[in-house]
C-alpha cells in the first residue's frame, strides 16, 4: 500500500503591512524595469509572491499602488533634498542618492501620467523637492526659479543615467568614478549657485 500524499504547504504567513511592503519595493523594482503599461498586477503578485488578490486587498487598484511606489520613492528622494544646507547642496545630495539608488532615478523619471496628481508637486516629486528648498531658502515664487529647479533636477536624472555611459566614452578607468562624480556635484552645485538670486541685492 503506497504511503498517503503529503498535506499541500501552504505559503507562510505574513502580515498586512509586510506584504504591503513587499508589494511596494516589487511595484518600484518592476517601474525601473519597464514601462509602466507593462507593470501588471500578476507581474507584481509574483515578483512580490503574494496572490495577486492582494494588491486590491491592500491599496485597491494598480494605479493606486503604483501611486503610492512612487510617493514611497519621492518621499526618500525629498528627506534627502532637506537634509541640505542650501539648495545647491540639495541636488548634489540628490546626485549621490540617485547615484546609490539607481532605481530612484528610474521611477522618478517616469511619464507624469504614471504619477497622477493635479499639479506639478505630485507629478513631479524630484521637482517638487528641490522647488521646495528654494523657494524656503528665499527664492523668489516665479517662473525663473521655477525653470531653475526643472532644469536642474533634469541635468541630476540625466548625469544618473549617463554616468556609466560618459566614463566609457572618456576612456576611463572604473577607479576614476569617484572623480567624475566630484567634478559633477562641483559643475552642479557651481551653477545652480551662480544662478540663485540674492534678495539684499533687489535682483
Amino acid at each position: 500500500m503506497s504511503p498517503p500524499d503529503p498535506a499541500p504547504t501552504r505559503a507562510a504567513y505574513r502580515k498586512a503591512e509586510v506584504v504591503k511592503a513587499d508589494l511596494l519595493h516589487a511595484t518600484v523594482e518592476l517601474l525601473a524595469e519597464r514601462p509602466a503599461g507593462q507593470v501588471t498586477v500578476r507581474a507584481i503578485a509574483e515578483r512580490a509572491g503574494v496572490q495577486h488578490s492582494m494588491v486590491a486587498r491592500h491599496f485597491g487598484s494598480k494605479a493606486e499602488l503604483i501611486a503610492a511606489a512612487v510617493e514611497s520613492v519621492a518621499s526618500r528622494y525629498a528627506t534627502v533634498v532637506a537634509s541640505a544646507s542650501d539648495p545647491a547642496e540639495g541636488f548634489v545630495l540628490g546626485l549621490q542618492h540617485l547615484r546609490d539608488s539607481p532605481t530612484t532615478a528610474l521611477v522618478l523619471a517616469a511619464p507624469a501620467a504614471v504619477r497622477g496628481g493635479g499639479d506639478e508637486h505630485e507629478r513631479f516629486p524630484g521637482f517638487a523637492a528641490h522647488l521646495r528648498a528654494m523657494l524656503d531658502a528665499g527664492q523668489p515664487d516665479d517662473e525663473r526659479t521655477k525653470v531653475l529647479a526643472g532644469l536642474s533636477i533634469s541635468l541630476v536624472i540625466a548625469w544618473s543615467a549617463m554616468r556609466d555611459i560618459a566614463v566609457d566614452a572618456a576612456g576611463l578607468d572604473r577607479d576614476d568614478l569617484d572623480l567624475v562624480d566630484e567634478l559633477a556635484a562641483e559643475m552642479l552645485a557651481g551653477m545652480v549657485r551662480s544662478q540663485l538670486r540674492d534678495d539684499s541685492s533687489g535682483a
